[in-house]
């Protein structure tokens, strides 16, 4: 392709009028910046700069804002017109990954119920004796058989890019991200209402001052009377979090004095526990509910932090152990984008990867330095 193709390229593309592989191809080298520079009026490589830009960031408008801001100065903007005029790909590598990217969903609803008998129901299908409306379970007003739902502890698991909400017997509902378990009681006792939580998980707890909820994870309890709150307790991450939104909690580390080790939270308050140590602080809830409300939220992130939440979200196995963990990113994502979304902005980043398929056909995405 010579320079006088190029730009008839470049000018369909700002008229909209690419197909979707073309449309690729010059997104694609726009990620490619190379050294030289191209004889071209700043006017015409400001004009073509800028609307590839728009067009990146508003891909299936999943991004409310760039995660990375990409920075272009004049000599790398003009690097960038070099490579779409005189250094074009010989081979489709890249548009390759991009189409694979494309292949890979963001998570949606699903689960599995285990009941206390062992019987498994996938939720994506219609349950006996269970009510469900779009991604949620209800056991209020619902005739629950003993063949159907034992009495005892169930559990409600998501897998990786899954998530469900359920209504508990009490009222309570409860907002489950991707691979999350929770186990509960058909029905509660009248002294407490007790639940078991592994992953992370928002509560809106039903009121009731004869009968405290307690939320209990590998190495915290939670006890509350009625209010709003959310805890992050993947074993992956470093410490299990519990950030209030309404109410008040009290967070306790397990296998140590209440009455020494008990903190209580108020709205907009956050306790980190790692081990028996606990600590609070002021939390930022449009990060800590962020995926509740449909985003991936981060300020000053570290890369791990945001790759773990990506993984878990499109299911997908991420290694970053060669990767330059000392970088900090802050923006926001919607969980609906797909993987390419969020790869393209990885690009922008200058985040070198490579994404592929494994001998099992499952995705793995890995970070290089």
């Amino acid at each position: 392709m010579d320079q006088r193709q190029a730009k008839q390229l470049l000018r369909k593309y700002s008229e909209g009028n690419c197909t979707d592989q073309e449309k690729s191809l010059i997104e694609d080298w726009y990620l490619q910046l190379g050294q030289d520079s191209a004889d071209i009026s700043k006017k015409e490589l400001s004009n073509i700069k800028d609307q590839i830009r728009r067009e990146l960031t508003a891909i299936d408008q999943p991004i409310k804002r760039r995660l990375w801001p990409l920075i272009l100065s004049a000599s790398s903007a003009a690097a960038v017109l070099v490579v779409l005029f005189f250094h074009l790909p010989t081979n489709n590598d890249k548009v390759v990954k991009a189409d694979l990217a494309q292949n890979i969903l963001p998570g949606k609803n699903r689960a599995t119920l285990t009941f206390a008998s062992g019987k498994k129901v996938e939720l994506d299908t219609a349950a006996n004796g269970i009510k469900l409306a779009g991604g949620k379970i209800s056991y209020l007003q619902t005739e629950l058989t003993a063949t159907s739902a034992e009495q005892g502890m169930q559990q409600l698991a998501t897998p990786r890019g899954g998530q469900y909400q359920i209504i508990l017997g009490d009222g309570t509902r409860v907002w489950l991200n991707a691979a999350t378990t929770l186990s509960y009681p058909t029905t509660f006792a009248k002294n407490q209402r007790l639940v078991k939580l592994d992953g992370e998980a928002y509560f809106e707890v039903a009121h009731n001052t004869k009968s405290p909820f307690i939320v209990e994870t590998s190495n915290q309890l939670v006890k509350v009377l009625g209010t709003h709150f959310n805890v992050n307790s993947y074993r992956d991450e470093p410490t299990t979090e519990t950030t209030l939104s309404q109410g008040s909690v009290l967070v306790s580390p397990k296998n140590s004095s209440a009455t020494r080790s008990s903190l209580k939270l108020y709205p907009g308050e956050q306790t980190t526990v790692s081990g028996t140590s606990i600590g609070k602080r002021n939390a930022d809830l449009a990060i800590a509910l962020a995926w509740k409300n449909g985003t991936m939220e981060f300020k000053d992130a570290p890369l791990p932090v945001i790759l773990r939440q990506v993984s878990r979200w499109y299911g997908i196995e991420i290694d970053y152990s060669n990767a330059d963990l000392s970088r900090k990113f802050s923006g926001s994502v919607s969980r609906n984008a797909k993987l390419a979304s969020v790869l393209k902005i990885l690009a922008l980043s200058k985040v070198p990867y490579k994404l592929q398929v494994t001998e099992t056909g499952s995705y793995k995405l890995t970070l290089e330095n």
